[in-house]
C-alpha cells in the first residue's frame, strides 16, 4: 500500500508555497532591522533583548519546504493527531485542516500547561532562553517514544549549549542527537525517567 505525503496534497501544496515565499520575501525586513540590532549588539546587549516579540511579530521566520517536511513526517510517523500551532487561523483554514490545529497565542509558559498528555512531538523554536522551561513544563507530558525537537542549535552554539547538555547527558530520560539539518536540530527522545531520579529542582529548572 502506497502512503501518501499530504503535504503534497492541495489544498495544502499551495498554501505551503505561498508562506515560503512570503518568509524568502520578508528577509528584508531582517535587514532594515539590522541597525537596531547591530546596535544593541555593539551596547553589550544580548540578540533576543534587541529582538524582541514586538519587532519581530509582523516577520516570517523563514524554514525550508525540506525542514518543514522533516517536521510533518516525524509527527505522522509517531502518530500524533492533533497539532498545538501559532500561525494564523486564515492558512490553517485554507489548507483544510484546522479542525486538527489549537492555536494558542501568547506566553507559551502559560498557554501550554493545560496541554493534554501525552504529547507525542514537541518542536522549540521560539526564544532560545525557553527551551529548557518549555520542556520543563511538557516533560510530565510526555510518553516513551515521544520525540523534542529543538531547532537552530548551530546558530545558537553557546546560548543552547546548556539545553543540548541537559537532553544528551543520559540523566534526565533523554536519548538525543545533533542533526546536520538545516541550522542544527537536536533530535531527542524520551525514554522516561525511574521515579526516583525524576524532576528534581535545581536552580531556575527542573532536571
Amino acid at each position: 500500500m502506497s502512503i501518501v505525503n499530504s503535504l503534497m496534497v492541495e489544498p495544502i501544496r499551495g498554501v505551503l508555497q505561498d508562506l515560503h515565499s512570503e518568509a524568502r520575501s520578508d528577509r528584508l525586513r531582517f535587514i532594515t532591522l539590522a541597525p537596531r540590532i547591530l546596535g544593541g549588539l555593539a551596547r553589550g546587549r544580548k540578540l533576543f533583548d534587541v529582538m524582541t516579540p514586538e519587532s519581530m511579530k509582523e516577520c516570517f521566520i523563514p524554514v525550508s519546504p525540506e525542514q518543514g517536511e522533516f517536521l510533518y513526517l516525524t509527527a505522522r510517523a509517531l502518530g500524533a493527531r492533533t497539532i498545538v500551532h501559532e500561525r494564523a487561523v486564515v492558512h490553517l483554514e485554507r489548507a483544510g485542516v484546522a479542525d486538527v490545529v489549537d492555536v494558542r497565542l501568547g506566553d507559551a509558559l502559560e498557554t501550554l500547561r493545560e496541554v493534554s498528555a501525552p504529547v507525542d512531538l514537541v518542536l522549540l523554536d521560539g526564544w532560545k532562553d525557553l527551551y529548557l522551561p518549555v520542556l520543563d513544563l511538557l516533560v510530565p507530558r510526555l510518553r516513551a517514544g515521544s520525540v523534542v525537537l529543538a531547532d537552530n542549535i548551530f546558530t545558537f552554539r553557546k546560548s543552547l549549549r546548556p539545553y543540548v547538555d541537559y537532553v544528551q547527558s543520559g540523566e534526565h530520560g533523554f536519548a538525543s542527537t545533533t542533526l546536520q539539518i538545516s541550522d542544527g536540530f537536536e533530535y531527542s527522545v524520551y525514554l522516561e525517567l525511574e521515579p526516583a531520579t525524576a524532576f528534581q529542582p535545581v536552580g531556575d529548572h527542573i532536571v
